[in-house]
C-alpha cells in the first residue's frame, strides 16, 4: 500500500491537470482523479504492475470520454459567440482530440507514450494530432471571426 502510494504520488498533479482539462470546473477534474486513483490502486494490487503514470492517463482519458458520451454537450449546446479562450476552445474537441493535445502538449508525452495511455496505435497520434491542432486553432478563432464582422476595428483619433 505504501509503495503505491509512493509511486503514484508524484504523477497526481499531473493527472489533476489533465483531468481539468477535461472537466468543466475543478470539482468535476478531482472526481475523476480519485475514480481513476482508485482503479488504478485496485489494479496495481492485483496485477503488480510499474506503469502507473501511463496507465492513470489512459484510465481519466476513458473516464472523460464516458462523461462526454452521456452528457452529450459538445455536440447539443450551440457556440455562444462571446465564448473565447484555449480552455473553451478545448472542451469543443473531441475526448481524443483533447486528450492528445494535453499529453503531448501539456504533458510532454512522447507520441509512444500517448498511444499507449489511450490505447491507439502511436502512428494514429502522429497522422491525427496536427489535424487536431487546426481543429483547436479554427475553434480559436471563431470569436475573433466574428467580432471582425460586427465591425469591432481601430479608429484614428486626432
Amino acid at each position: 500500500m505504501k509503495e503505491f502510494t509512493k509511486n503514484v504520488l508524484p504523477h497526481v498533479p499531473a493527472f489533476r491537470r489533465f483531468a481539468r482539462g477535461h472537466a468543466a470546473d475543478i470539482g468535476s477534474a478531482d472526481a475523476l482523479v480519485m475514480i481513476a486513483l482508485k482503479t488504478l490502486k485496485a489494479r496495481w494490487m492485483f496485477l503488480g504492475f510499474g506503469g502507473l503514470k501511463i496507465e492513470g492517463y489512459g484510465l481519466i482519458h476513458s473516464l472523460a470520454d464516458d462523461n462526454a458520451a452521456i452528457s452529450d454537450d459538445a455536440d447539443s449546446e450551440p457556440i455562444p459567440e462571446n465564448d473565447t479562450g484555449i480552455a473553451c476552445a478545448l472542451r469543443r474537441l473531441t475526448t481524443l482530440d483533447r486528450s492528445m493535445i494535453l499529453l503531448t502538449s501539456v504533458e510532454q508525452l512522447t507520441f509512444q507514450e500517448v498511444g499507449s495511455a489511450l490505447g491507439i496505435p502511436d502512428s494514429f497520434v502522429i497522422n491525427e494530432l496536427p489535424l487536431a491542432r487546426e481543429r483547436l486553432r479554427e475553434f480559436v478563432e471563431i470569436p475573433l471571426r466574428a467580432s471582425a464582422r460586427r465591425g469591432a476595428h481601430l479608429r484614428s483619433i486626432k
